[in-house]
């Protein structure tokens, strides 16, 4: 369960810089509240922006703590992926 796990966190990591989700802010992540670095963090189809390790984090922190259902945004609960 463990490796199928990772190999979902990776394939999400990989699916949000491949669609583009990599974008240019100025603002606070939610999730650590410091500063995105060199104005650059990940952003969700509900248009919320995090620092890329934050996002990926949290969402393989959800995978971890479920083995099925939806993975929802830290901000607004929307529904990010469904597993």
């Amino acid at each position: 369960l463990k490796n199928t796990q990772h190999q979902l966190c990776e394939q999400l990591h990989r699916k949000g810089v491949e669609s583009n989700l990599l974008t240019y802010v100025e603002d606070d992540c939610p999730i650590c509240c410091e500063k995105i670095d060199n104005g650059f963090g990940t952003t969700t189809p509900c248009k919320h922006t995090f620092h890329s390790d934050c996002y990926t984090k949290f969402i393989c922190s959800q995978i971890k703590q479920k083995s099925y259902g939806r993975i929802e945004c830290p901000m607004c609960r929307s529904n990010l992926y469904d597993i």
